[in-house]
């Protein structure tokens, strides 16, 4: 975000304050309580939102936004002696859900609509305080990388790919219907090691290639916003 910030400043010659709110494990509900009663405040011009796979992975093992893990609910607070708090990953060894998911295909419609309309919600939340919203896909190395594995054997690795193909391709349609800009970045970083050092996490240069898309992307829409306006004036 802040070599994103400075790139864009030097191409629009104007002041750019670009921050990162973003946390770790954080899935589309977590960056809609962000922006709602932490941004807002701030009064942003555009509102930045990636997120992709912690929200499948939320929705596969949990089946629903509104969880009791410790580890990613929206309501419940972890234990503060942080000694008791089970991985992630031992919460959903529990789980009925990805089961369901696997052999369900209304089941991975109702995850996928989900996920659709917390994107819904991010727009219209920020268009409800004249902000300029973007979304943008996810850099990953789930659907292109053979050695991809959750864990859970080969039927959860494939409905896994599967799913986040669909979440990533949801991003995109939202976009159009709403005339949204769409930043995809999972086309333009390569799905190799070079720039993605796991899954989803790039490395310096990786996150190079994506301040360079970012900005060049914004700097083409703010543009074609400020020659619209002054067509229209």
């Amino acid at each position: 975000p802040y070599l994103a910030g400075r790139k864009l400043e030097a191409a629009l010659k104007i002041k750019v304050n670009s921050d990162n709110a973003a946390r770790s494990g954080n899935n589309t509900l977590h960056s809609i309580d962000i922006l709602l009663n932490k941004l807002l405040a701030y009064n942003p011009d555009i509102v930045v939102m990636m997120e992709n796979i912690n929200d499948l992975s939320t929705l596969m093992y949990e089946g629903t936004y509104w969880n009791n893990n410790k580890t990613i609910s929206p309501i419940d607070c972890a234990q503060k002696n942080t000694s008791k708090i089970r991985r992630s990953s031992d919460q959903w060894d529990g789980s009925i859900w990805y089961n369901q998911v696997i052999v369900d295909t209304k089941e991975q419609d109702r995850l996928v609509e989900q996920y659709r309309e917390n994107l819904q919600l991010f727009i219209n939340i920020c268009r409800a305080k004249n902000i300029i919203p973007v979304l943008m896909t996810q850099p990953n190395r789930v659907v292109k990388d053979p050695e991809f594995k959750t864990g859970r054997g080969a039927d959860i690795d494939a409905i896994y790919k599967k799913l986040y193909t669909r979440f990533s391709n949801t991003i995109k349609q939202v976009g159009v219907k709403e005339n949204v800009l769409v930043i995809d970045l999972e086309k333009k970083v390569p799905s190799n090691k070079q720039y993605i050092y796991d899954v989803v996490h790039v490395n310096k240069e990786g996150s190079i290639i994506e301040a360079d898309e970012i900005a060049h992307q914004l700097e083409i829409y703010l543009e074609e916003i400020h020659f619209k306006s002054r067509k229209e004036i």
